[in-house]
């Protein structure tokens, strides 16, 4: 009885609940652990079922529990099932049972113990869900993750390491990088992770495997306050950035290249302190400063004076603070040998990803055309001096008969008519206007025609005019009608009354009794008679004939 007391006291003071079941699966005992576990009295379990204290979705796994521990008349455990509590959620149980035999060997129930594993089961469970959480953050990244020891054991991957290698997880988690990688590659990687391990700093480095370029990043990884024991690698594709870099730094060179071989065109590139950076064939040709001369001095010192300096370092200010550079213009510069040339200046800011922003200056030098230029108006002034003063009516027409010039003369003599820019359909009645036109384009047509006509002005009076009309050739465009127009109003009176005063000389000779012979010497001493009269033929006996 003592010792049968001793058993019991252990029992019921176990942290486990004993039970014993007939092998119809009826509890027949129950220690006093179910109540203090899932809040039922003993005697509302020991007589019912096992069954009934079973969740309906784990008494498969119990069932086939208990046909194993028949079958194999051993000791078994390790079944996990799901126990109702009175009063609050269901409890995880895990059992472990033997089985009582007759002398027959026959079955004729079971005993076991149970242990509560709700605890357990809800750190498994918080774990596996702490484990999908990291995962699917790991699976969101679009860098390659791995998390492997100092031997290189995979412990975690990530969707794009597996799609990468074209592997699946499970043909990563657990293996050796030496299975997957390229024996250099797995060397040098084995190498940093282990630094990074003895080290504790992470370790970052960019590698090339076959025609794919690739950025990563190695952190140690700390537990509990202890030395690291693993690492988490990151890797990211860097292949199009680098092909991009590559093809940026080609296109800077050809763009070097070319701004380099320009002879007409100048190129300076200063840094916006205004260090010139870059100083092309171009820039030595216009400036007289060599490259080796230029390079380094400030650009606003080297070609500009006091009147453009300020000018010009306010364009710098804004461009920097706007990003806007002025539209291209006119500059006023000093080259190297102190004289001052007008150049057509383009400015261009670039502003550098990975360093600070360039300033390009993009000159033609135009001295040669603004002298030209110069020329023209001096010649342009002169010509219009002439035209205003010329004693004659001048007029310019275009293709279309339209006039575009009068000068001052025609514009007195005509005041208050509104030709300008009109043809003479629209100024003037048809019987003016259809021999005008007709006039207009014969001379066009034969490049010069002269002729004399008579104008009614505005005063009434008739007054006679030569017209020399002439065609005006222009360079790639239609050609225009140019006119002079000459007052000969004046000259025709003056010949006429010459006419008639030297028909009354001749009538007076002509009836004069005194003989008169007029005559002119030639260059050549012949003596020409020019005129003569009646009475000297009568005097000399001749005839004048003979003469």
């Amino acid at each position: 009885q003592r010792s049968e007391s001793k058993y019991r006291n252990l029992i019921e003071n176990s942290a486990d609940i004993i039970y014993s079941l007939t092998s119809e699966g009826i509890f027949n005992f129950v220690s006093q652990a179910w109540t203090r576990f899932l809040g039922h009295a003993v005697s509302e379990v020991e007589g019912n079922s096992f069954r009934l204290f079973v969740h309906p979705d784990d008494m498969p796994a119990c069932d086939r529990f208990l046909q194993q521990v028949v079958k194999t008349g051993e000791r078994e455990e390790g079944v996990e099932y799901r126990v109702p509590h009175k009063n609050v959620d269901r409890h995880w149980h895990t059992s472990s049972a033997s089985t009582y035999r007759d002398p027959d060997g026959r079955v004729t129930g079971f005993y076991g113990i149970a242990r509560d594993i709700t605890d357990r089961r809800k750190a498994e469970e918080e774990l596996r869900l702490s484990r999908a959480q990291l995962q699917a953050v790991l699976d969101s990244s679009l860098d390659a993750i791995t998390v492997t020891n100092k031997d290189g054991i995979f412990l975690a991957s990530n969707k794009v390491l597996q799609e990468r290698w074209g592997r699946t997880r499970e043909q990563i988690i657990g293996h050796n990088a030496a299975e997957l990688l390229a024996p250099d590659i797995f060397e040098n990687r084995v190498e940093r992770v282990r630094n990074c391990i003895s080290s504790g700093l992470s370790d970052q480095f960019i590698d090339r495997q076959g025609d794919r370029w690739f950025e990563n990043t190695i952190t140690p990884i700390v537990e509990g306050g202890k030395s690291a024991s693993m690492v988490a690698m990151f890797s990211r594709e860097i292949t199009g950035s680098r092909h991009a870099e590559q093809e940026l730094r080609t296109s800077e060179q050809r763009f070097r290249g070319v701004l380099e071989g320009l002879e007409k065109v100048a190129v300076q590139g200063y840094e916006p302190d205004g260090t010139i950076t870059f100083w092309n064939r171009g820039s030595e040709l216009v400036y007289g400063f060599s490259s080796s001369e230029a390079l380094g001095r400030n650009i606003l010192d080297l070609l500009h004076g006091p009147e453009t300096r300020d000018e010009e370092q306010q364009i710098m200010d804004t461009a920097l603070l706007t990003g806007e550079v002025p539209p291209a213009s006119e500059v006023e510069v000093i080259i190297k040998s102190g004289n001052k040339i007008t150049i057509y200046a383009s400015r261009v800011l670039i502003r550098h990803p990975d360093g600070p922003p360039e300033f390009f200056c993009i000159d033609v030098d135009i001295s040669e055309r603004k002298k030209a230029e110069a020329d023209l108006r001096e010649s342009e002034t002169r010509l219009a001096a002439f035209m205003e003063n010329v004693p004659a009516l001048v007029l310019i027409k275009d293709s279309a008969l339209r006039p575009v010039y009068m000068n001052r003369r025609f514009l007195e003599l005509l005041p208050g008519l509104d030709w300008m820019g009109k043809t003479p359909e629209e100024c003037f009645p048809p019987e003016v206007a259809g021999p005008m036109r007709t006039a207009d384009e014969e001379a066009l047509a034969a490049g010069y025609r002269q002729y004399e006509e008579t104008w009614t002005v505005l005063s009434g009076e008739q007054r006679d005019y030569e017209t020399r009309k002439f065609r005006i050739e222009r360079r790639d465009d239609e050609p225009y009608l140019g006119a002079f127009i000459f007052d000969i109003t004046e000259r025709r009176r003056t010949d006429q009354a010459l006419r008639e005063s030297e028909s009354k000389f001749r009538s007076i000779i002509e009836s004069s009794p005194v003989g008169y012979h007029i005559y002119k010497l030639e260059t050549d001493g012949r003596l020409v008679f020019t005129m003569y009269n009646q009475a000297a033929d009568t005097i000399l006996h001749v005839s004048h004939e003979q003469f």
